[in-house]
């Protein structure tokens, strides 16, 4: 519960969304499929579409792979979104 909690305080789950659909749109950008992409990325086409819908979190290993196979800084692929890395005002313990 406890992460959960700091989930939607960092706004984590916002970001995941918006990761998974600025993924979908490199992925489209260069004419790939969810298999070709996910084939190459050695990831399976399930978990590459639970990215792109925003309900996984990625390793950093995984971001990277995907990176790579989209030929993208992560920078770029980052852009259109806001990553969150303000601490929440109150400790998780307070709840």
């Amino acid at each position: 519960m406890a992460l959960r909690a700091a989930m939607l305080r960092f706004g984590v789950m916002d970001m995941l969304k918006d990761f998974g659909a600025a993924l979908r749109r490199a992925r489209d950008d260069r004419g790939l499929t969810q298999e070709e992409l996910a084939h190459r990325a050695g990831i399976t086409i399930g978990y590459l579409s639970q990215l792109e819908n925003g309900r996984r979190n990625p390793s950093l290993l995984v971001i990277a792979a995907l990176c790579g196979v989209l030929d993208i800084e992560l920078a770029d692929l980052a852009k259109g979104f806001t990553i969150n890395t303000k601490a929440p005002s109150k400790s998780l313990d307070e709840h």
